[in-house]
């Protein structure tokens, strides 16, 4: 009686080691499909980040200031005081998981260069890994006058630009 009572025992263990084979089979697959996503959520968080790296922000935007020939006079990295958040309507209601995870923050930036430089600067922002949305553009052309107060042509002026954007953060 005790052989048999062994032998329902041994039983019961074999299954069980058979279902722990099936259950890290299964986790092994299921680590190969994460290790191959790697590079897309990679991408995914250097496009909305999880922290706000307001010093990464400020290196990436001077970086690609210098690569485009403007030249940078203040760059502000700040948290709207009224962000709750990005909202997204469906069905008519906001869904409150849409606002609990994504965030903003407002770069505003002072630049100065010519027209040119400005245009491949703000190509360059946008085929960034960030998620940068464009807001508003403000320039203002420096002008130059001789001594008498008349204006003297210039082929492709020095402007000054005020750029407001915003990007976006995972909130945890």
């Amino acid at each position: 009686s005790e052989v048999s009572v062994l032998r329902k025992e041994v039983g019961l263990k074999k299954t069980s080691i058979d279902l722990e084979k099936k259950i890290i089979e299964k986790l092994n697959s299921i680590n190969q499909v994460l290790d191959s996503q790697k590079s897309n959520v990679e991408r995914l968080e250097q496009a909305i980040p999880s922290a706000e790296f307001k010093p990464e922000l400020l290196s990436i935007m001077e970086s690609l200031a210098n690569q485009n020939g403007l030249s940078l006079v203040s760059v502000s990295v700040e948290l709207p005081a009224s962000d709750s958040g990005v909202t997204s309507n469906r069905g008519g209601r906001a869904t409150s998981a849409a606002k609990e995870t994504i965030g903003k923050l407002q770069i505003n930036i002072n630049a100065s260069g010519t027209y040119s430089s400005f245009k491949s600067w703000l190509a360059a922002v946008e085929k960034s890994l960030r998620i940068i949305d464009v807001n508003k553009i403000v320039f203002s052309i420096t002008t130059k006058k001789t001594a008498a107060g008349e204006l003297l042509p210039n082929i492709d002026p020095t402007i000054d630009f005020n750029v407001d954007m915003n990007t976006y953060i995972l909130k945890k």
